[in-house]
């Protein structure tokens, strides 16, 4: 009795399972399933208050944009010419995407610091991410090719320097007067085997026509450590990069020219320092080797490596295109753009002084 008593005391099961709770999206709060640029390259400045997912222009942000908070008041620039550099600033980083980061910390070592002080500034860089962000919409939205290009030009306010000159290209020698190399004293050898030897910048020419400024198969799965001929050109002409620190590339000899065999990046970064600051950016140390039927004609049905010839019958390796924004490397043309002048000429101010009195000296002597 006493135990029916206490089984009819004892709480009845229940006659089903409880319910689990719902797995729908309204259950748990939205979690993104892949992490943000700027998340996956953070940094001790950076916020580290979470995020809800990323739309798709933030998925181009940097590490300085997370330093921006929403309620900063739009911000009043120092002057026309910092409202320029910033500009100019976010149009390469946003079309870098997250390699901009790179071209972001190689402009705080230059001696042109001040210029790029909005960084250091929470109005400044606010100015600086907000424009950023502008234009890596308008680069997601119609892709990184030159039309694009163009059209975030087009929406500069900021008017360029009516004083800004380019510096003239180095003149590239001629395939008769293309010199025996000699190795170097180190005695050092490439990848290849062969010893390094030493030319002079402007004896090699490029072997494309044109080339992605990204290194590596379009630079995008390296993240925030991408580099971009841009960046490798301005950590050059800050001192940041020595030129015998650029892995050297292999050259061949055709048709009494030496053109490149590899490193058609490389050799382009190191043709803008040289216009930027020809003292300085002389010599190149690079591997000859012999020229093959794959760099004139390609093999096994793919495409020669010699391809320059596409650019016209002029080129022969002078210049080389930009695929990203059509500018070239090289062609000192009247009204041909230079890639990455806009941003350069504010890196290295000095080369404008340079500039303006080579075309000085010249008018004088045309006059004479």
């Amino acid at each position: 009795e006493a135990s029916r008593q206490a089984r009819s005391l004892s709480p009845t099961p229940p006659s089903s399972p409880p319910s689990k709770p719902s797995q729908g999206l309204g259950a748990k709060p939205k979690v993104c399933a892949r992490p943000s640029v700027s998340a996956r390259f953070a940094t001790p400045l950076m916020s580290t208050k979470a995020s809800s997912c990323p739309s798709a222009s933030a998925r181009f942000a940097t590490p300085l944009m997370c330093q921006v908070k929403a309620d900063v008041p739009s911000p009043g620039l120092s002057s026309s010419s910092e409202l320029r550099a910033i500009e100019v600033l976010a149009r390469h980083a946003a079309r870098l995407g997250p390699g901009g980061v790179g071209l972001e910390e190689a402009l705080r070592h230059t001696q042109a610091a001040g210029v790029w002080s909005f960084l250091s500034r929470p109005e400044g860089l606010a100015a600086y991410c907000r424009e950023k962000l502008r234009f890596s919409e308008i680069y997601q939205r119609s892709g990184r090719h030159p039309a694009t290009d163009q059209e975030v030009l087009r929406s500069f306010v900021s008017e360029p320097s009516n004083d800004v000159l380019m510096p003239p290209t180095p003149a590239v020698s001629t395939g008769s007067r293309a010199r025996p190399v000699q190795p170097t004293d180190s005695g050092a050898v490439g990848s290849l085997g062969e010893p390094l030897v030493s030319l002079p910048i402007a004896e090699v020419r490029f072997a494309h026509n044109a080339q992605s400024e990204r290194f590596g198969k379009g630079g995008w799965e390296q993240g925030s450590h991408a580099r971009s001929i841009l960046q490798l050109t301005v950590e050059l002409l800050a001192g940041a990069t020595d030129p015998e620190a650029v892995p050297a590339f292999a050259v061949c000899q055709h048709e009494g020219l030496w053109y490149c065999r590899s490193g058609n990046r490389r050799l382009a970064a190191l043709r803008l320092a040289q216009r930027y600051d020809p003292h300085r950016f002389r010599q190149v140390r690079v591997q000859a080797v012999q020229v093959d039927e794959t760099f004139v004609n390609g093999t096994w049905g793919r495409i020669p490596k010699l391809t320059t010839h596409w650019n016209g019958e002029a080129c022969e390796g002078r210049w080389l295109m930009i695929r990203e924004t059509g500018e070239a490397v090289g062609w000192d043309e009247p009204g041909a753009p230079e890639y990455g002048a806009d941003l350069l000429q504010l890196v290295q101010p000095s080369a404008k002084r340079r500039a303006s009195g080579l075309r000085s000296l010249t008018a004088a002597a045309a006059g004479a």
